[in-house]
């Protein structure tokens, strides 16, 4: 780094940080310590890297620069990575790279609210005309109160059918479809569900974007999510059974909410709650009873179910499948659930 750090530097090291966070985020997802590696540069102190930039910025609070810091990658998979990967070099490396990244995208967002007169009330990713426009639709309709955060009486679906009908109309790219809702509204939105027999509440929200047809994306949404089988419906009601016995289901689950994520039934769908001692035994009993007809039913898994009512990691789930399978004989539910399938396929 020059002794003086000018704007060239400044551009350039905005550049070097935009490219390793992004191969870095990208080496991650794969899994691969090479690649990993390869994203990051042993000899680059990031930490004062990133404070050189704030530094230079703070004297020269040009957009052009700032904008870049905010498009910097997301450092959700890599904090994931580390979860897993707490000490060693390369480790220590990363975590290094997703802080300095963190900063700098705090930093960025932070100069450009302070740069986005009438947009003070909205995160700086809607601080645009359009953005705003579309938000103030539900403002009108009182859904949203003036400073864009939910009216009191506005449902959790109701904001999740403003983000699809806003994500739709303003064509986001799918790592911005939700994460600046949720920022905007302090709640994540994307894994609530929307009840289809709540007419009166979804029409209120499907008014006010007319441009799209927002009954249309929400009904196969909500379908795409249920898993296939080649069970009937008395055999899932045999399964379902089976697996309350056993005590894999809460006492008060219905038999409606679990045909509801096979498509079966008149409840809409709800996700189950599966309450044995881990993730090991609903991803062996996901597998053995579905996973011929589900190519993507570790995605169906973090959709339908939730773990002693905590969401489902899709990376967390899909290390521990390859585990639970080669380890079949080391897990005392296996015969247990085996029975709990054999018998439903009898019915």
């Amino acid at each position: 780094m020059a002794t003086k750090f000018n704007r060239q530097d400044a551009a350039i090291s905005i550049a070097l940080m935009n490219k390793t966070s992004k191969l870095l985020a990208a080496a991650v997802k794969l899994g691969k310590d090479s690649l990993i590696k390869d994203a990051i540069d042993d000899g680059t102190d990031y930490k004062q890297l990133s404070a050189a930039i704030i530094h230079y910025v703070k004297g020269d609070p040009d957009r052009f620069l700032f904008e870049q810091l905010m498009h910097l990658a997301d450092t959700e998979p890599i904090r994931e990575y580390l979860v897993t990967h707490k000490s060693g070099t390369i480790p220590s490396k990363v975590r290094e790279v997703a802080d300095a990244t963190e900063k700098l995208i705090e930093f960025g967002n932070e100069m450009f609210r302070k740069g986005s007169d009438g947009y003070e009330s909205l995160v700086p990713f809607f601080s645009n005309p359009q953005a705003k426009e579309l938000l103030d639709r539900a403002v009108t309709a009182e859904l949203l109160q003036e400073d864009y955060k939910p009216a009191p009486a506005t449902t959790r679906f109701q904001l999740k059918l403003i983000a699809i009908a806003i994500n739709s109309i303003m064509n986001f790219p799918h790592r911005d479809k939700w994460c600046h809702f949720n920022e905007l509204w302090g709640e994540d939105v994307n894994r609530c569900l929307i009840p289809l027999t709540k007419g009166v509440a979804i029409n209120q929200v499907v008014r006010l974007y007319p441009e799209i047809p927002l009954w249309e994306k929400v009904v196969p949404e909500e379908k795409a999510r249920t898993i296939q089988t080649e069970f009937s419906e008395v055999q899932v009601k045999a399964l379902f059974s089976g697996l309350m016995k056993k005590g894999y289901l809460p006492h008060h689950t219905s038999i409606q909410s679990f045909l509801s994520i096979f498509g079966m039934g008149n409840a809409p769908f709800t996700t189950i709650n599966w309450i044995d001692r881990g993730q090991n035994s609903l991803i062996y009993f996901a597998k053995e009873a579905f996973g011929e007809n589900n190519p993507d039913l570790l995605l169906k898994i973090c959709e339908c179910f939730t773990c002693k009512g905590k969401e489902i990691s899709y990376n967390t789930l899909k290390s521990r499948s390859s585990y639970v399978h080669r380890n079949k004989d080391k897990f005392d539910f296996v015969p247990v659930i085996d029975k709990i399938i054999a018998r439903a396929r009898q019915k």
